[in-house]
C-alpha cells in the first residue's frame, strides 16, 4: 500500500508541474498572438523556439503522467486497454476501488490514501481548469498561423506564375503584361 501512496504523490507532482508549466505557457501565447496581430515574423520566429522547448517538456510531462497512471491502473488491478488514461477515467476508477479497500485496509492506511486522492482532486480540477482556459488559445493560434501561411503561399504562387508570363507591376502594384505594352489599342469605354 505504501507504494500505490508514493505513487500516488508521484502522480499528484506530475499535474502540479504540468500546471506550472501550462502557467509559464500563458505569456508565450500573448506574445505569439501579439506578434501574428502586428504580422512580426522576427519575433514569431523567437516564440517559435521557445513554444518548441516548452512543448517538449509538455511532452515529457505527460508521458511521465501517462506511465505513473499505468502503474497505478496495475497496483490497483484495472485494465485501461483501450482506453485513454484521463483524468476522468481516473477519478472514476480509484474511487471505485477505495469503496472496494475500505473494508481490507487498516483505518490509517486508508485515511492516508483518502487524503492523497484528496490532493489529487484538488489538483486535478486545478489542471483541468488551466487545460480549458490554454488549450483553446493554442489551437486558435494554430488555426489563424496555417491560414496566414495558407494565404502566403497563394500570393507566391501568384507572383511566381504572373513572373512566369512576364507580368510586371507599376508603383500602385497594379499588374501589366509585357505583351500588351507595345499595343496601341485601348480598352476605354467611350461613350456614344
Amino acid at each position: 500500500m505504501e507504494e500505490l501512496i508514493t505513487l500516488l504523490s508521484q502522480f499528484n507532482d506530475i499535474l502540479k508541474k504540468q500546471i506550472s508549466n501550462y502557467i509559464e505557457y500563458i505569456p508565450i501565447l500573448e506574445e505569439e498572438e501579439l506578434a501574428i496581430t502586428n504580422c512580426d515574423l522576427t519575433a514569431l520566429e523567437k516564440i517559435v523556439i521557445v513554444k518548441d522547448q516548452h512543448s517538449r517538456i509538455s511532452q515529457s510531462l505527460e508521458q511521465r503522467r501517462v506511465s505513473i497512471l499505468r502503474k497505478i491502473c496495475y497496483m490497483i488491478a484495472f485494465d485501461p486497454r483501450g482506453q485513454k488514461l484521463s483524468l476522468s477515467l481516473f477519478k472514476i476508477t480509484f474511487k471505485k476501488y477505495l469503496d472496494n479497500i475500505k473494508t481490507l485496509v487498516n483505518e490509517d492506511t486508508y485515511k492516508k490514501i483518502l487524503e492523497v486522492e484528496e490532493n489529487i482532486l484538488y489538483t486535478a480540477n486545478e489542471f483541468e481548469n488551466l487545460f480549458e482556459t490554454v488549450y483553446p488559445r493554442i489551437y486558435r493560434n494554430q488555426l489563424i498561423l496555417k491560414k496566414l501561411l495558407r494565404n502566403i503561399t497563394l500570393s507566391i504562387n501568384l507572383f511566381q506564375s504572373e513572373a512566369n508570363i512576364g507580368m510586371n507591376y507599376d508603383n500602385l502594384g497594379k499588374a501589366h503584361s509585357n505583351a500588351n505594352k507595345g499595343s496601341v489599342n485601348s480598352s476605354m469605354r467611350i461613350k456614344a
